[in-house]
C-alpha cells in the first residue's frame, strides 16, 4: 500500500520544508548548435543529515570555436539564500534564478540572461538508473531559446534550443 500525503500540485516548485537529509536541483541546457555553443546552468539546495545546508549556483559555457573552449564555475552560499518565488521564477539563489520561461545569473567571469518559449511535452517518467526515491519534474524540453551570455566581460548572443530543463528532487538520500 502506498500513501501520498500533502503532494503539491505545482511539482516544479521547491519541495523542501526543512526536512533532513534533502537534495533538490534545477537545471537548464541551452544549445546553440549553429554556432557550436552551449550554456549549462544549475541551482542546487543541499541539506545533509547533520550540519549546515547550502545552496549552489553553477554555470558552464562551451564554445567549440573559442579559446578556451569551456569555462565553468560555481558559487556556494548558505541555504538561507535560496528562495522560492511566487511568480515565474521557481528558485532564486542570491542574484541567480531559474524559472519556467528562462534563467538569469552569474558565477565568476560568467553571466547569463536567457529566455525560452514553446517546447514539447515533457515525459513524467524517471530513467531506471536514477536511484529511488528520486523524483523528477520536467519544466520544458526542446523549446526555442535566446539570450546573452557574458564571458569575461564580453557579451555573446545565444540562440537555439532549451533542452532537459527540469527539477529533480531526492528525498531521504543516503548522505
Amino acid at each position: 500500500m502506498v500513501y501520498v500525503v500533502g503532494m503539491v500540485r505545482d511539482l516544479d516548485r521547491p519541495q523542501w520544508k526543512g526536512q533532513r537529509p534533502w537534495f533538490e536541483i534545477w537545471f537548464a541546457v541551452v544549445l546553440d548548435a549553429e554556432r557550436r555553443r552551449a550554456l549549462w546552468i544549475r541551482e542546487t539546495m543541499f541539506v545533509p543529515r547533520e550540519g549546515d545546508g547550502r545552496a549552489t549556483v553553477w554555470g558552464a559555457w562551451f564554445d567549440a570555436d573559442a579559446d578556451p573552449q569551456r569555462r565553468a564555475a560555481k558559487r556556494y552560499t548558505s541555504i538561507e539564500h535560496a528562495r522560492v518565488s511566487d511568480g515565474e521564477q521557481l528558485i532564486r539563489i542570491e542574484d541567480s534564478w531559474i524559472g519556467r520561461g528562462g534563467a538569469a545569473g552569474s558565477v565568476d567571469q560568467l553571466a547569463w540572461d536567457v529566455r525560452w518559449t514553446g517546447g514539447r511535452v515533457v515525459p513524467e517518467d524517471v530513467p531506471s538508473w536514477v536511484p529511488a526515491p528520486t523524483h523528477v519534474h520536467g519544466i520544458v524540453h526542446d523549446a526555442e531559446a535566446s539570450g546573452r551570455v557574458m564571458v569575461a566581460g564580453q557579451a555573446i548572443p545565444i540562440t537555439g534550443r532549451a533542452i532537459d530543463t527540469s527539477r529533480p528532487c531526492r528525498r531521504r538520500a543516503l548522505y
